[in-house]
């Protein structure tokens, strides 16, 4: 996490100059509805999840990062958000309460992680949903100005491998520009939703 603490203002500043519209345009229309619980996993600015709490949901905010998670604390975002400190694969702290969720945002997040991570991390993730919730997963490809050891190459083919081992059905896929313009960037995006009676 020493990549977000250290430039952790920084990081928050440039995040939270791009709209939640735009960057998660996609998942608008499986929100849940107001009032539900929703989990954001690696939230870093906070930008998502204020937006979302600022929509009527009740959020959960999951960041590693110290420095990142007290910056998106501190910002002058309105809307009532629960920060913990947890992370992926396992969300030992968050699993351990026992709660579950309608809707889980982990959003340009999967590809901080190893590849051999990926598999204890779906299962993380879909054990935190209600049956039938939804999961929105966006990860990007890795490019040559990205420091060695904090962004891994994520195939599709085995990241809907694990989703659907775990009962997670795709129902929307995209390949999106950068919000910030970078050209060497395409974003792809998934929706699941966990099978009802799965368990």
């Amino acid at each position: 996490m020493e990549f977000y603490d250290r430039d952790a203002d920084k990081i928050g500043e440039r995040y939270t100059h791009v709209r939640f519209e735009d960057v998660q345009r996609k998942i608008l229309a499986y929100l849940p509805p107001h009032g539900s619980k929703i989990l954001d996993v690696g939230a870093g600015s906070g930008r998502d999840a204020y937006a979302l709490a600022q929509r009527g949901f009740a959020v959960t905010a999951v960041e590693p990062a110290a420095g990142l998670r007290r910056w998106a604390q501190h910002s002058a975002n309105l809307g009532f958000v629960e920060w913990i400190d947890d992370r992926l694969p396992e969300l030992e702290k968050l699993r351990s309460r026992n709660f579950r969720y309608d809707f889980i945002l982990c959003s340009a997040v999967l590809m901080h992680l190893p590849p051999s991570q990926l598999h204890s991390s779906m299962t993380s993730l879909r054990e935190m949903l209600v049956p039938g919730g939804i999961l929105a997963i966006s990860v990007r490809n890795r490019i040559d100005s990205d420091p060695s050891g904090v962004f891994y190459d994520l195939s599709d083919e085995n990241l809907l491998a694990a989703a659907k081992a775990e009962g997670l059905d795709l129902i929307e896929s995209s390949i999106d520009a950068d919000g910030f313009n970078r050209s060497d960037v395409r974003w792809r995006s998934f929706v699941f939703r966990d099978t009802v009676g799965h368990r």
